[in-house]
């Protein structure tokens, strides 16, 4: 500094309550005998800190926000427009993960995931719907808030629910006070990890909601508001979770402690990896009623207008109902529930 090999941003149009260069600066040519030291305490912390980053690494590689946010709004336009179940299909598969912590020095957390099924553009793909963090040692209420999700966004579609090996404590009195099980997590502290690397990662292919973008296609996203898409806003509550302010925080700052495992920072990444090494490696099983859709001509499918209604005519609806009728047939056939007698050509 009193050489003049250290720059500083301007502040000369800031209020000049907000004006620290000087007051920086003086007490850093005058350290250590300088009145106050605060400044030079923070400034050091923050670079063993960023140090710290460099030579250990992140936790949660991969991570684009360019790439790996969507507008909730694309993705509602893109997908549920082909389903009438709700904002999730209830054929999709639903996972959540909490961590519970009985002491309020450590984070609560949780993330609800959802993965598409064989009939979507998105059988291999996992979307982030919420997350879940608070220091409050309260782990009744991140099931209260699973509850309050799933009425909201898929209440047609089961859930699982998966413990963070850190809830084992507590697990006994969830489980008996709850209407639904929890299942501990049975990993250790790296498991999903390479699994939540690969989902992030980029990919060879266009991406499906960033049509106009650069970036490729990723295997996972989170689906956030678009007024937060650049910016999140931090919640005031655990429960204020569309922005994924924690998520994206923790994406920047959890790293491995001194012995080389994930420090204690990591709170809903912590359950996302749990998720994504959960998560079978294959899509959701079709229902009957999609295994029908999927035999039918698409030009054949009716498709919903934005008032509810379907844009089909009578010629067309007739169509439909008779390709609808063999597709049935052939299903029920390839099944073994239906015999077919080929000398008299009747069924």
């Amino acid at each position: 500094v009193n050489d003049g090999l250290v720059e500083f941003a301007d502040d000369a149009e800031l209020h000049e309550d907000e004006q620290w260069n000087d007051v920086v600066k003086t007490e850093l040519r005058n350290f250590p005998l300088s009145e106050f030291k605060d400044v030079v305490d923070a400034m050091s912390d923050g670079y063993n800190y960023l140090y710290g980053i460099a030579r250990k690494g992140l936790v949660v590689r991969h991570f684009k926000p360019q790439r790996n946010l969507i507008s909730a709004d694309v993705f509602e336009r893109r997908v549920m427009r082909r389903d009438g179940d709700g904002f999730i299909p209830s054929a999709w598969t639903i996972y959540a993960a909490v961590k519970l912590s009985p002491d309020a020095s450590r984070p609560t957390a949780g993330v609800i995931v959802a993965r598409g099924s064989q009939n979507s553009p998105f059988a291999e793909d996992l979307f982030v719907l919420a997350e879940y963090k608070a220091w409050n040692a309260d782990f009744e209420r991140v099931f209260e808030w699973i509850g309050r999700r799933r009425a909201e966004l898929f209440p047609n579609a089961p859930v699982t629910v998966w413990a963070h090996p850190d809830s084992k404590a507590v697990l006994d009195t969830v489980n008996r006070k709850l209407p639904f099980g929890v299942t501990l997590f049975d990993g250790d502290v790296f498991a999903g990890l390479t699994e939540l690397g690969w989902y992030l990662k980029p990919t060879q292919f266009a991406h499906p909601f960033n049509t106009f973008g650069t970036e490729p296609a990723a295997h996972l996203y989170f689906l956030v508001p678009g007024d937060q898409m650049d910016a999140p806003v931090k919640p005031e509550l655990p429960e204020d979770d569309w922005g994924f302010y924690y998520a994206r925080q923790e994406a920047r700052t959890w790293t491995f402690d001194d012995k080389g495992k994930p420090n204690a920072v990591g709170g809903v990444l912590d359950c996302l990896r749990i998720v994504t090494h959960r998560f079978k490696t294959f899509s959701t099983p079709l229902t009957e009623e999609e295994e029908v859709r999927r035999r039918l001509p698409a030009n054949l499918i009716p498709q919903r207008r934005e008032d509810g209604t379907f844009d089909i005519t009578p010629e067309k609806q007739q169509q439909y109902e008779t390709a609808r009728f063999y597709a049935e047939i052939g299903l029920m056939e390839e099944r073994g529930l239906l015999e077919n007698d080929d000398e008299e050509n009747e069924w």
